[in-house]
């Protein structure tokens, strides 16, 4: 066994692990970067086997919002750039601050058990074990799918979106995708124009936003200004997507949203509403049974698909933490400010956050308050231990306000702006020179 009792594990070369390892060599603090794959970028990597990324994804938030911190995205970039792109920046991000060189690829942690006194240790897929300060667990979200259970069984092909790598795989079939997020409108849309004919099941009623308002990207629009209360930003919003920018979905041939503006994440899609008043796309409710080669819906309808495409969002899994060690509830996440173990003061979660805007931002701040943190521990543990008596004890509410779906997604959802005050205040908090 190796000891590394003054280093930090940092489990991931995605966004998050890097943007930490970033903060990490700033402020000295050893650590060691390892990541199962043979390559950085996480999921943005289309040549792993497990990425959920396929051939046509772009980002839903534009480059201008969707920055490391003082890392911006080239200007030659699109307003919302493609995989490939977010790759390159991923990579040239890592390579900008010397972080390629100390990432230890293809090595995977299978356990991760506490010591005495605060360690932590780790077991790799190689056997070796090591000794660490502490984890900083940015194994990434969306990994491990999540299947829905219907009735009876269907005679055909099923295969989660994670394992959709593009449109070729829809040649000349008739496709059923089920679910309304951001997946599952880009894979019908995919579909529309690939597949010999369409379905789309939404078990609700979805607001769509376009990525584009009066020609400037949507967040940069919202953005625009001083930031508006709730009270304001939610009718005005509500307005120019029913009377100026969408209309009434209905007459596209969707539901009525049975839920109030901002309060699911949001659906960055109105190419879905071009091929369903083309006739291209068709929607459905949802499933009541699967009967052999046939699919029920609950408003009596039925139809006869090849392919089931099940785009019904991810299951947040630490397949290293064993129950007993982080008893983790998908309803009830217990973080503090989705960060900090209540429990463990050396465990720490980064890019665990589900907002209404871009992740990279937040995750760069997240970074910079894990830097102070572990900085505090070791400069001023009076004021650390302030700190740490919070994360057992406090829960503030990262909602905005916002009484968002009751779904395992919604549940640790923040509200972007007020996320990232939040995030700051703490930072100032910890900060030894304020």
């Amino acid at each position: 066994m190796t000891s590394n009792r003054s280093s930090w594990l940092i489990l991931g070369a995605g966004p998050s692990g890097l943007a930490n390892a970033r903060v990490l060599k700033k402020l000295s603090i050893p650590f060691d970067l390892v990541e199962k794959s043979g390559f950085s970028g996480g999921i943005w990597d289309h040549r792993r086997k497990d990425t959920p990324i396929y051939s046509t994804t772009h980002f839903i938030s534009s480059k201008t919002m969707s920055t490391f911190q003082d890392f911006p995205m080239p200007e030659d970039y699109p307003d919302y750039p493609s995989h490939e792109q977010i790759l390159a920046y991923i990579r040239n991000f890592s390579a900008a601050n010397g972080l390629e060189s100390a990432i230890r690829f293809n090595t995977e942690v299978t356990d991760l058990a506490p010591l005495p006194g605060g360690g932590w240790n780790a077991t790799f897929d190689h056997g070796e074990q090591r000794e660490y300060q502490g984890v900083i667990v940015a194994n990434g979200r969306n990994w491990y799918p999540n299947w829905p259970d219907y009735t009876g069984s269907f005679s055909g092909e099923i295969i989660h979106s994670k394992d959709y790598q593009g449109p070729d795989q829809l040649k000349g079939k008739r496709v059923l995708i089920v679910g309304g997020g951001n997946s599952a409108c880009d894979i019908a849309c995919d579909a529309a124009m690939t597949a010999e004919q369409t379905w789309i099941s939404m078990r609700r009623g979805y607001h769509f936003i376009p990525k584009h308002v009066f020609g400037i990207p949507s967040d940069v629009f919202a953005n625009q200004g001083p930031h508006l209360p709730l009270w304001l930003e939610r009718p005005v919003f509500r307005f120019l997507l029913n009377k100026l920018l969408i209309g009434d979905l209905r007459r596209y041939g969707l539901p009525k949203p049975d839920h109030p503006l901002f309060a699911s994440h949001p659906i960055m899609n109105t190419r879905i509403l071009h091929h369903l008043s083309h006739g291209d796309l068709q929607y459905l409710p949802d499933i009541k049974v699967l009967d052999g080669s046939r699919v029920h819906f609950s408003n009596g309808q039925s139809i006869e698909p090849d392919l089931i495409i099940y785009a019904t969002g991810y299951n947040q899994v630490f397949p290293f933490l064993r129950s007993e060690v982080f008893s983790w509830n998908p309803d009830q996440p217990d973080l503090f400010l989705n960060i900090f173990s209540r429990q463990y003061a050396n465990l720490l979660f980064a890019g665990f956050v589900e907002a209404d805007g871009a992740a990279f931002p937040l995750i760069s701040l997240q970074a910079d308050l894990i830097g102070a943190y572990l900085s505090q521990q070791i400069k001023d543990p009076v004021r650390w231990q302030k700190f740490r008596d919070r994360c057992e004890s406090e829960r503030p509410d990262l909602s905005g306000g916002i009484k968002h779906l009751p779904t395992a997604r919604h549940a640790y959802y923040t509200q972007s702006h007020l996320y990232a005050k939040v995030l700051k205040k703490e930072f100032r908090r910890l900060d030894s020179n304020v």
